[in-house]
């Protein structure tokens, strides 16, 4: 048996690629990167040689708007904003990916997550970090006695996975 689905193409002139689609409140929210300078759909891209976007599709594959982004997304949560997390920075996008507040860090974490309304979990591969968004600072610290090299994260509702894949 096949099923029609709803289809539609999105790209500019060089190489574009989404990388995690989300599902929020019966619209799509997709991240990616293009080649700067690549034009049409997600824009000209506007950092260094690749651009790095959200996008917001309704479920008839309609592009509504779009946000280029410094770095590549690692995470990107819901709640009373987007918040679409890179190695070193928080972007608060409204729900019409307008720019609200945000925060940029002095060092790159390997994963971030929202642990309470106000609490981001910085992950790096020496410790994890607790930032306190209303305070503007990080709270407390817990160095692992290890370096971690991750490969892939894995990120569930009460739970942050980090896989190596040599311990495999």
């Amino acid at each position: 048996n096949t099923e029609e689905v709803d289809c539609n193409i999105f790209g500019g002139q060089l190489n574009d690629r989404f990388s995690k689609i989300y599902l929020f409140d019966n619209n799509y929210y997709i991240t990616g990167y293009k080649d700067t300078n690549s034009g049409y759909d997600f824009g000209y891209g506007g950092y260094n040689e690749k651009g790095y976007f959200i996008c917001k599709l309704s479920k008839e594959l309609i592009l509504y708007n779009y946000a280029i982004l410094e770095d590549e997304v690692i995470n990107v949560e819901f709640d009373e904003f987007i918040n679409v997390f890179l190695n070193n920075q928080i972007y608060c996008l409204n729900y019409q990916l307008n720019h609200e507040k945000g925060v940029k860090f002095d060092s790159q974490s390997i994963f971030m997550t929202m642990i309470d309304k106000n609490l981001v979990a910085f992950y790096t591969k020496n410790s994890l970090k607790i930032y306190d968004i209303k305070k503007s600072s990080f709270i407390d610290e817990c160095n692992y006695p290890f370096n971690l090299e991750v490969n892939e994260v894995i990120h569930t509702e009460k739970c942050v996975f980090l896989k190596n894949y040599e311990d495999i």
